[in-house]
């Protein structure tokens, strides 16, 4: 247990930057749209004819 307690124990921190954009409801449902968008247009891709 050691061994995962010092890995734990030196893993960086994130920034307040980075936890803002965790937390931020439109961050996350713009983030979200996003990544829908792009696996629409890779399934169209891959179903044209």
């Amino acid at each position: 247990m050691d061994n995962a307690d010092s890995s734990i124990a030196q893993a960086p921190l994130p920034t307040d930057k980075t936890i803002r954009a965790r937390t931020s409801l439109i961050i996350q449902a713009w983030r979200f749209a996003a990544i829908n968008l792009r696996m629409i247009m890779i399934i169209r891709k891959g179903h044209h004819k």
